[in-house]
């Protein structure tokens, strides 16, 4: 072989020309029904297509979303359902310490009001907070309570147990 002629076959089993042409190779899609997990990096909207890194894939067509899906989820793990076609459907967005940390909203100062709802959990403690008003019902029953004090019970049937004294205060407490 002359000089200035290239051994291709050579150059093309070489480690470092496999690694050059590890991008251009493509894996073959799952089959149709199988999870497969990425990161989101743009949401499907309505009537358009998003899309999803996943590993070893690339970027994958996400045609839709069991969950909504928005800019402030971009960059999120997700867990993917592999559609006919080659797109995929978002059946979740993945939950972990570390990832939810840096996607949870930063919390109002104290002497701001809080919009909507905002619940916060730190392992011990849960806290559910609302600016105006928080209802909790289950068929019949509800317990109401407003920003300025009230607490409103309402039910078929209220019952209140102690195994210590029970106490009844208010400035003035009406029984029936």
């Amino acid at each position: 072989m002359p000089a200035h002629e290239v051994d291709t076959t050579a150059q093309d089993a070489s480690p470092f020309h496999a690694l050059l042409n590890q991008g251009a190779q493509t894996a073959a899609m799952p089959a149709p029904g199988q999870v497969i997990i990425g990161q989101l990096q743009t949401a499907p909207a309505q009537g358009a297509t998003g899309a999803a890194m996943v590993p070893g894939l690339g970027l994958v067509s996400v045609a839709h979303s069991l969950v909504p899906l928005g800019a402030e989820h971009e960059g999120q793990g997700v867990a993917l359902s592999v559609l006919a076609g080659g797109t995929a459907i978002v059946l979740g967005l993945l939950w972990n310490g570390e990832a939810s940390m840096a996607t949870r909203p930063v919390p109002a100062a104290q002497d701001e009001e809080p919009e909507g709802l905002v619940i916060t959990v730190d392992g011990h403690r849960e806290v559910i907070e609302a600016a105006e008003e928080l209802e909790l019902r289950c068929g019949e029953a509800c317990i109401v309570l407003t920003a300025d004090g009230r607490i409103q019970l309402r039910g078929t049937y209220i019952t209140s147990h102690a195994s210590a004294t029970q106490r009844i205060v208010g400035g003035s407490v009406h029984v029936n």
